[in-house]
């Protein structure tokens, strides 16, 4: 799939905020969120298209969306998130092919961390440590993402410590590459990334 083309269906889906629970709400109510393996397919083929493409030429990475807001970054955290807080929190069985999409977009913004993280050992970038992603986004941002699943009719998994566990495990499959990518590209709406379980866009 084309890179631009699936950030710009991802807005239309999550919002301009990048909202994972606003993409959660909308697979529910077009009856994607238990059926729709074609969507996690196409979504993880754009990863492996994006790690090819983004270690085979490294200047794509730093091309800029043609409108301002959208980030090929942002959309793979979104895309990341969404699985994440799915895996974690919607009560229903496992979606093979949702595993297997967070796999290859965890996988791929891993790869292509490395490769700049080889090229830049030399000069390392002087990057602002983010905070702990234990802590963000919070527990009680967590708790007000599943409510806001809850209000919307989704079945929300019953233990809240647990889910926040797994979460948290998941996110951490993919938070630090994610971070430095959408800094050493400048990408906007950076905290965005990190705000998606409060619905709001910085």
């Amino acid at each position: 799939m084309d890179r631009e083309l699936t950030v710009a269906r991802l807005e239309l889906r999550a919002g301009a905020g990048h909202s994972s629970v606003k993409l959660i709400q909308w697979l529910n109510r077009t009856g994607s969120l238990q059926d729709d393996a074609a969507q996690w397919l196409d979504w993880e083929e754009w990863f492996m298209e994006l790690e090819e493409s983004h270690t085979s030429l490294p200047i794509i990475s730093f091309f800029r969306s043609p409108q301002p807001g959208r980030s090929w970054i942002t959309a793979a955290g979104l895309i990341l998130e969404t699985a994440a807080l799915i895996k974690s929190s919607v009560n229903q069985p496992p979606e093979p092919h949702m595993d297997l999409c967070f796999e290859a977009g965890a996988q791929s913004l891993t790869r292509i961390w490395r490769f700049f993280q080889v090229r830049m050992q030399a000069t390392p970038p002087v990057l602002v440590k983010h905070p702990d992603p234990v802590e963000d986004p919070t527990y009680q941002a967590f708790l007000r993402a599943r409510a806001e699943l809850a209000e919307a009719g989704i079945a929300i998994t019953p233990d809240e410590k647990a889910s926040w566990e797994n979460y948290q495990q998941l996110r951490n499959r993919y938070h630090d590459a994610l971070d430095f990518l959408a800094r050493l590209t400048m990408a906007p709406d950076l905290h965005s990334v990190d705000s998606q379980l409060n619905n709001k866009s910085r």
